[in-house]
């Protein structure tokens, strides 16, 4: 939890491109979930999630304490996590317990300002992770598995930024009227680097399979990418950031659309579908998508 609380954001911005960069300890149950998923084939390792799951209370907590809230209303009170897995299925826990980890990075925060930034951060790598991984199915993509995980760790830059630099970050994510979060240029101007190429060296550091690192890399310039099918998926990361920052944030009107994009452009011509039918199937999940976000963001609201 945030060791302080100010009343005032900070305001001074200081530049300094060149600083060591420290990546903040991954919850070993995030990296080895993302290992089981990037490495699924067609029969789910359901014993090896129970492992993992049991191996660390406060997930397992969390997983136990998803289930039986109000988001699935599960008749019977559920107290094992192999059960657990039963009802709710492989993929779905798999999801819980990957959020849930890099929930528990919000220790690292030393302000309520700076929780509260993580706290939109969270709710866009949800919304984000949630969106990729419907489009990922309704598409039909190669490495479908992942779209959760690479949705949810698109922003971990972000992560490192705040981790690194708070004080410094805080200033540059209140001075951003114009959107949720500081732009790219904005953060390079700062720091030298930016979320992406910060959150690609991170999720190497943390040992994370190829595919994670190079889609967190490439999202915001996903047409560079050669190989067609990483192409893809990279374009649909992209497409679901953008649906879930136009539309599945708190501060978002109900009124808000998702507007054509070039990235959404770029996927509809790579996946041979008209661009006005992936807005539309978007459109359409929105509201499911919000409610998931906020059920996993606020477990106890």
């Amino acid at each position: 939890m945030p060791e302080t609380q100010r009343t005032t954001p900070a305001t001074r911005i200081v530049r300094t491109p060149n600083f060591d960069i420290r990546f903040p300890p991954l919850p070993r149950t995030v990296a080895d979930v993302t290992k089981l998923v990037a490495e699924m084939h067609e029969e789910p390792e359901t014993a090896r999630l129970v492992r993992i799951v049991d191996s660390d209370p406060v997930v397992a907590g969390f997983v136990l304490r998803r289930i039986n809230s109000a988001y699935y209303g599960v008749r019977r009170r559920v107290g094992d996590v192999q059960k657990a897995v039963h009802l709710l299925g492989f993929e779905e826990v798999c999801d819980i317990v990957l959020t849930s980890g890099m929930m528990r990075l919000q220790d690292i925060l030393h302000s309520g300002e700076q929780a509260g930034i993580f706290d939109q951060i969270m709710r866009m790598s949800v919304g984000t992770a949630s969106f990729s991984k419907k489009l990922a199915s309704h598409l039909d993509l190669f490495q479908q598995s992942s779209a959760f995980t690479i949705g949810l760790l698109h922003t971990c830059g972000r992560l490192v930024l705040l981790y690194n630099r708070p004080d410094d970050y805080e200033a540059l994510w209140c001075s951003n009227h114009g959107g949720f979060a500081p732009t790219v240029t904005s953060e390079q101007i700062v720091f030298g680097t930016d979320h992406a190429e910060l959150g690609a060296k991170a999720a190497d550091s943390w040992h994370l399979p190829e595919l994670v690192v190079t889609m967190i890399r490439q999202y915001l310039t996903p047409g560079h990418i050669e190989d067609h099918d990483l192409r893809v998926l990279a374009l649909t990361l992209a497409v679901s950031a953008q649906a879930c920052e136009r539309l599945c944030l708190d501060r978002m009107p109900a009124s808000a659309r998702f507007e054509p994009s070039a990235a959404l452009h770029l996927l509809s011509k790579a996946v041979r579908m008209d661009a006005a039918e992936i807005a539309a199937f978007v459109e359409e999940n929105r509201l499911e998508v919000f409610e998931y976000t906020h059920s996993m963001v606020d477990p106890d609201a």
